[in-house]
């Protein structure tokens, strides 16, 4: 038979080495594994559909649905990621509570990306931070840069959205006192994010959650909710002359993520002095797959983050998480 040939852009991350690699290898499937920045792999697709399949910005997945509809996802989560440790302020600033953000000046890497959506998703929820009371300031934005520009999005009636400047990042504007804080989601700069967490790591900023780990944790505790960044997509027109290779692929990275969690179970080969102790703290909380695959595991994210699209105005009505995947992998 035949084998399909695929490319799968994605980041390399640990849970998709097997497959990176070949020691996984997806039935029927000829695949060859792109290791490229997310932020990258995203534009090219949503601008030029360069790849039979990758990973896909959830929030960009659910605008798309609505405008364009050129993709099919399988609930394979890549990245999955805590944002409340994104949010800076100066170190002299009054700005303590999250409360304090009303009618303040906030830095965005964008505003339509998936780590945005979830912070002020988590905002307004947990907090009473409507993003209405806030004026944002982004960072990306045009054609080839910002995944706002290429889904043709329009902020809502309410929403103040201003551009940062080319020779300007939020680093600047924050130190220079012309933003009041900052979401920061990059340890290094990109060719498309220009704050990282790099520059942050100075005296003259400070987290706002200065203990965002037992804050995340709490979070976690408290809703249950692990966000979810990225998903996995198959172009349409793939999938729809080979509806066999959804649960192919979806397996095939199943199997990968088996993998790296066999390795990680031998501690002493990673880098990291106190890997055991952080295992075993993340297991007590979130328990042995802090990373679960398929509809149902993930219900209650997939529906929160539905949720927050249609509020903050991305999408025109709230889609329901099974129409975002395809028909054969429902039951997982």
């Amino acid at each position: 038979m035949k084998q399909l040939k695929m490319t799968f852009a994605s980041w390399p991350y640990d849970r998709t080495e097997a497959l990176k690699d070949g020691v996984v290898k997806p039935r029927g499937i000829d695949l060859k594994f792109l290791a490229s920045h997310p932020g990258d792999t995203f534009l090219r697709m949503l601008e030029h559909q360069e790849f039979e399949s990758s990973e896909m910005s959830m929030s960009s997945l659910l605008m798309e649905k609505e405008r364009q509809n050129r993709f099919v996802a399988i609930p394979v989560f890549t990245s999955r990621t805590f944002r409340h440790n994104g949010l800076f302020v100066r170190t002299d600033s009054e700005i303590r509570e999250p409360q304090d953000l009303i009618g303040k000046k906030v830095g965005l890497p964008e505003y339509t990306i998936t780590s945005t959506l979830w912070i002020r998703g988590i905002l307004e929820h947990e907090y009473g931070v409507h993003p209405s009371t806030v004026e944002w300031y982004v960072e990306r934005w045009g054609r080839g840069r910002s995944h706002a520009a290429a889904l043709d999005f329009s902020p809502p009636d309410g929403v103040k959205i201003r551009r940062i400047p080319d020779s300007e990042s939020q680093f600047t504007l924050l130190k220079k006192g012309k933003l009041d804080a900052a979401f920061v989601i990059q340890e290094i700069p990109s060719g498309i994010c220009r704050s990282s967490l790099k520059d942050f790591a100075t005296p003259e900023t400070r987290r706002l959650f200065e203990n965002y780990k037992q804050v995340e944790m709490d979070y976690y505790r408290k809703t249950g909710i692990f966000p979810i960044m990225h998903t996995v997509v198959l172009r349409r027109d793939i999938y729809e002359r080979n509806k066999w290779s959804a649960m192919s692929l979806y397996d095939a990275l199943l199997e990968s993520k088996r993998k790296f969690y066999d390795n990680i179970a031998e501690w002493e080969l990673f880098s990291f002095p106190w890997i055991r102790h952080e295992l075993e703290e993340q297991r007590e909380l979130m328990g042995d797959d802090p990373y679960p695959y398929g509809l149902e595991a993930n219900r209650k994210v997939l529906e929160a983050i539905c949720q927050y699209s249609h509020e903050q105005g991305l999408t025109r009505k709230v889609v329901e998480p099974e129409t975002l995947f395809a028909d054969e992998t429902l039951a997982t």
